[in-house]
């Protein structure tokens, strides 16, 4: 997982927790249609929770990805997961 985590917060066990609690794995190629590819890293990217839950057995494309890897870049300096406008995170 950690191949798919922002190298940003790379350093920071603590960071690094906080970021997958607050995200989903997004499969490309759903599971419903492909279970073989279930545990395929490469079938797979971290994503917002709504945004994942929202595509349900939609296959994902390169601009979803993109766009999931923008946001969880931002989503560690902002601290706002689930973009809200409300900071998640307490320090």
């Amino acid at each position: 997982m950690l191949n798919k985590t922002p190298s940003s917060i790379l350093d920071d066990p603590s960071k690094i927790i906080e970021f997958w609690q607050n995200k989903d794995i997004s499969h490309i190629l759903p599971m419903s249609t492909h279970p073989d590819l279930a545990a395929d890293p490469n079938n797979w990217f971290p994503e917002d929770i709504s945004e994942n839950r929202s595509a349900q057995d939609t296959p994902r494309d390169l601009v979803d990805i993109l766009e999931a890897n923008i946001d969880n870049n931002l989503d560690t300096i902002d601290m706002d997961y689930d973009d809200d406008g409300i900071l998640d995170v307490n320090y």
